[in-house]
């Protein structure tokens, strides 16, 4: 380059001398002509010669000295920036952050910058040495050199690939291909290599976020709606349109359908226009209407999409179903509002307690059948009308059902409830919140109770009256005769026989008198044997009016109950009594006892019809009989007198083949009005 810059520059000169060698000729002549004309001499002489080379030195030998030294001056100049002008080129390859390299058309190296020599892991004379193109693998050798191909032609091919650097790894490049031209031929090739793992990295997880917002679109259960300025909708996801019923592609493109808004479309274009001015519109709850025209209740949010430079590009809309939730919520209003009326106006006393059973809430049945106002109890802890041990029972968890207590009201007066309580429950957490406990007044139904203890005490003696004066009226013959005799006989011998007679007369009597006077529901301890003994003995008389024996099947011992005697003597009569009737041809009624160490065990068999299995279910309900004459009323009773003890009443019967009952009854009873009002003195008001 410098030898070309020096000929061209030489050439300059030469061309600068010989316009001055003419220049001075055309003066040297001037001044000769005028010479010779003023002097007299003619052309061809020596000192016309001689004056014109004097001409010539004296006028051409300066200008040319001062060309030549202006020249001088220029290429040193010239000479200087060309030397910069390289040395910035080669600071400027080899400081280059990319890889550069020169390489010939064959595929040798020439030179290469740092960064190029770095990757490769090699010297600048070591890279020299290698064959063509020593870096291409399997994969792109041949792609790689079909760019080179382009390249040998003219054309700067611009690629990425992926080469291995000096470890082996892989990186992925961006490659220059930048052919160098010499006399219009290309002589060399410029490389430049940039690594763009972070862009390319960059790059694959912008397409990974685009794939997640893609499938978050796409997946959600909400509808999603993405719209220009101009409503012009440019994508919506699979929700939008199970709920509203337009696919993809009868609306891309095209402007949102009015008939989704239905008359609220002005207001739907004044919310877009809030949402291109910036603001996101959040949980507005807006109805709309779907393609076949069906109403559903939304809850909508649409926000604005910008652009890197901060421009509204378009908005996003999300529509969330909720018409099942407002149905729910509705649905919930109605309930409340069902509950809070049958609270009010329930008859039955209402007490509402949290989890430390104090009360939050009574109803006013409450108040009437209590006599205490609201503010006199709420937060507090009553135990005139909440029993401390069922309480705390219902606030574990366990629910108290129909159980009948004793409790009283504000001026102490004390009265039957039927109480059923259960606890209330956190639902997300699961914790018990409180109680609800439901009391209902038990003074009328024990009323009734009362009367049809007594009425059926009066059926049974009103049947057994037959009975009774059969067999009192043997025993009065017998006086009778035997007063007869002794009046004619006047025998002492009859004595005995009168005394045993009357006292029959008055067991019968006795007996009669106990059945019919209202006892004293007294717990007491009893033995059993000589209960079932009396009543024995005392519906024998019946049985032989229909020729029915009665066989105990059990020894007298020691065991004993605590109950109310008359009680269940009324339970095994009524028992030997449907016994007897369900044998109208004669028959044998067996009684057993047994005990254990808990229970005794109560046994009423006949040899009678039985009874069929689907109406044993029924026994024991009020007005419900198998006997063509009778009330029903017998066996509830029973039942009911088995409940209060806290025993229970078995059947087994077949047809043609008897009836068996089994009253079993706990050793140690507890009766209603025993119950224990100490164990809740902490829940004294």
């Amino acid at each position: 380059m410098k030898t070309r810059l020096l000929c061209y520059k030489s050439t300059g000169v030469f061309l600068r001398a010989l316009w001055i060698i003419l220049l001075v000729e055309a003066v040297n002549e001037f001044v000769v002509a005028a010479l010779l004309h003023q002097l007299g001499l003619t052309f061809g002489s020596f000192a016309i010669h001689l004056v014109k080379t004097v001409i010539v030195l004296i006028v051409g030998l300066p200008i040319l000295m001062v060309y030549v030294f202006y020249d001088h001056r220029q290429l040193l100049h010239e000479r200087r920036v060309s030397a910069q002008v390289q040395d910035d080129y080669y600071q400027l390859f080899d400081a280059n952050p990319d890889g550069v390299c020169l390489m010939t058309v064959s595929g040798r190296f020439i030179h290469a910058n740092k960064a190029f020599l770095n990757f490769v892991g090699h010297d600048i004379q070591t890279l020299k040495e290698l064959p063509s193109h020593p870096f291409l693998t399997a994969k792109n050798k041949d792609r790689i050199l079909n760019k080179f191909e382009l390249a040998k032609s003219g054309e700067t091919v611009q690629f990425q690939a992926d080469l291995t650097d000096k470890d082996g790894l892989e990186h992925p490049l961006e490659v220059v291909y930048v052919p160098k031209f010499d006399a219009g031929e290309v002589r060399s090739i410029y490389i430049v290599l940039r690594d763009v793992s972070e862009v390319v990295s960059a790059a694959n997880q912008l397409e990974e976020m685009r794939k997640y917002l893609d499938s978050l679109i796409d997946n959600t259960s909400d509808a999603v709606i993405i719209f220009k300025k101009n409503t012009e909708i440019i994508r919506v996801n699979q929700a939008f349109t199970t709920m509203f019923g337009w696919t993809a592609e009868e609306i891309l493109g095209k402007s949102m359908p009015g008939e989704m808004f239905g008359d609220k479309c002005e207001e739907e274009r004044q919310l877009i226009g809030q949402v291109f001015k910036g603001q996101v519109v959040a949980g507005i709850e807006a109805r709309r209407y779907t393609k076949s025209g069906r109403v559903i209740d939304t809850n909508l949010t649409v926000s604005p999409i910008k652009n890197e430079a901060g421009d509204i590009i378009a908005a996003a809309g999300t529509s969330r179903d909720v018409s099942a939730q407002k149905r729910i919520v509705r649905e919930l209003q109605h309930t409340t509002r069902v509950l809070n009326s049958l609270f009010r106006y329930a008859a039955d006393a209402i007490t509402i307690t949290d989890a430390r059973g104090r009360i939050t809430s009574v109803n006013p049945a409450w108040i009437r059948l209590f006599d205490w106002r609201m503010e006199e109890v709420k937060g507090k802890q009553l135990a005139t009308a909440v029993q401390g041990d069922m309480l705390d029972e219902v606030l574990r968890g366990n629910t108290w059902i129909s159980q009948e207590q004793l409790v009283r009201r504000r001026d102490g007066r004390g009265f039957y409830v039927s109480v059923t309580g259960s606890a209330m429950y956190d639902e997300e957490t699961g914790r018990i919140t409180g109680a609800i406990l439901i009391y209902r007044d038990l003074t009328e139904k024990k009323h009734v109770e009362a009367s049809l203890l007594r009425s059926e005490k009066l059926a049974v003696v009103g049947e057994l009256a037959a009975g009774i004066a059969h067999e009192i009226r043997n025993p009065l013959t017998a006086i009778k005769g035997f007063l007869q005799m002794m009046r004619d006989s006047r025998g002492p011998q009859h004595l005995d026989i009168l005394l045993s007679e009357v006292e029959r007369i008055s067991d019968i009597t006795n007996e009669l008198l106990f059945l019919a006077k209202p006892q004293a529901a007294s717990v007491q301890r009893e033995n059993a044997a000589s209960i079932l003994d009396e009543v024995v003995a005392f519906m024998r008389t019946q049985a032989n009016l229909f020729s029915i024996s009665i066989e105990p099947t059990y020894l007298p011992g020691d065991e004993d109950l605590e109950c109310v005697r008359n009680q269940v003597k009324q339970v095994l009569i009524n028992l030997i009594k449907n016994a007897i009737e369900a044998m109208p041809k004669g028959g044998t009624v067996y009684v057993g006892l047994s005990a254990s160490d808990d229970e005794i065990r109560f046994v009423i068999e006949d040899t009678g019809s039985g009874i069929p299995q689907e109406k044993i279910q029924s026994l024991g309900q009020p007005f419900y009989t198998t006997k063509k004459r009778g009330t029903g009323l017998g066996l509830t009773v029973s039942y009911r007198i088995v409940e209060n003890h806290h025993g229970t009443i078995a059947v087994s019967s077949s047809v043609g083949n008897g009836t068996r009952f089994e009253v079993v009854l706990p050793r140690t009873a507890v009766p209603s009005e025993a119950l224990n009002y100490n164990n809740a003195k902490k829940y004294a008001l």
